[in-house]
């Protein structure tokens, strides 16, 4: 029997994203498009492999003879796209009713405060999926699938997941200083400025030689942090780091805090929990109406300075707590379809 085969197009490619392809290459064929350069403040790089290539570089006429080049080897190969605004994207569906391919979607629910924002993507949406015969959408959480159930019918909850292989599990330092770390970022929407101001209230209580925030990540806030992190010893500022780094530093902290102000998904929770850490997420972000129990996973925060100080405090107070809860997400985590190899069989079961 054939192996299913499917094309897969996007701008970024993205560390989580390629855990996802590298799991599906084992089981079916597929080949990867990116047709963009790095996004802004995620300098991530990856070679090309067999399978997967950056046409970023090529103009228009030259990207569309690429795509039809991939399109004749892979004779059978049903499209997968990774947004409904990646570059090219009519050239991508127009092609797809040429050669009578499925069309499947791998969408985040869009990210539009503005209701009549909202409204108009819909509009948008309906009329291309009508046109070009969606074949099914593999929404990111249940908050994306709750909100293209009311454009198609075959919609699945389809989070982006990560190799659980590649993470080391956390550990407890002997003189149960609680490691803090944020990843992500430095820009007002992760929430930068109300770690910062909950950081420096820990520091001025009882708490200060108890604790160790380490943050990762670059943005407009890097001064801010660069800062804080000269005036006080616990603090320390890490830059951006690759995947290799990122595994190493997270096993040797023992919390995730992500104080997003809004989020679509968050992958680096997926990182976290494959870590064995516990969680500090705003109640804003899409993951925490997925599976996130409080007090089970972790805790919930909102927007405020204080509720991040009272929920850190907390679990410097409750260290042994939030071992706990560390090592309750990374069984459920290798459970979930957090984890590729769940995510990859669940997707091809879909196709």
């Amino acid at each position: 029997m054939k192996k299913k085969e499917i094309i897969f197009f996007s701008n970024v490619l993205n560390p989580y994203q390629k855990d996802f392809l590298k799991e599906l290459s084992k089981r079916i064929s597929i080949y990867s498009i990116f047709n963009e350069k790095k996004i802004e403040n995620s300098p991530w790089s990856f070679k090309d492999d067999i399978n997967i290539k950056n046409i970023s570089s090529l103009n228009y006429i030259d990207r569309k003879k690429f795509y039809m080049k991939i399109i004749k080897k892979y004779n059978s190969g049903n499209f997968l796209l990774g947004g409904y605004k990646i570059r090219d994207v009519f050239t991508i569906l127009f092609l797809s009713k040429k050669y009578n391919r499925k069309i499947y979607f791998f969408l985040e629910k869009p990210k539009n405060n503005i209701k009549i924002g909202l409204f108009l993507k819909k509009i948008y949406l309906r009329l291309l999926l009508k046109i070009f015969r969606c074949d099914g959408i593999f929404a990111v959480g249940k908050s994306a699938k709750d909100y293209y159930k009311q454009i198609s019918n075959k919609v699945y909850n389809l989070p982006y997941s990560v190799n659980p292989s590649k993470y080391k599990k956390t550990f407890l330092n002997k003189k149960k200083i609680l490691k803090f770390i944020f990843i992500g970022q430095l820009i007002n929407r992760k929430g930068i400025n109300t770690l910062g101001l909950a950081f420096e209230k820990l520091n001025n209580s009882n708490y200060k030689n108890k604790f160790i925030l380490n943050i990762v990540g670059i943005g407009k806030q890097k001064n801010y942090i660069k800062q804080l992190s000269l005036k006080h010893k616990n603090l320390n500022y890490l830059g951006f780091l690759d995947q290799k780094k990122l595994t190493n530093v997270l096993s040797k902290n023992q919390v995730l805090i992500l104080p997003s102000i809004r989020e679509g998904w968050g992958v680096v929770v997926n990182e976290a929990m494959a870590s064995g850490l516990a969680l500090i997420l705003n109640k804003n972000m899409e993951i925490t109406k997925d599976f996130f129990i409080n007090k089970f996973h972790g805790l919930i925060i909102n927007n405020s300075t204080d509720s991040l100080y009272e929920n850190m405090k907390y679990m410097i107070k409750n260290i042994d707590k939030a071992t706990i809860m560390g090592k309750k997400n990374y069984n459920f985590f290798l459970k979930s379809k957090l984890n590729s190899k769940n995510s990859a069989t669940f997707f091809i079961s879909k196709i």
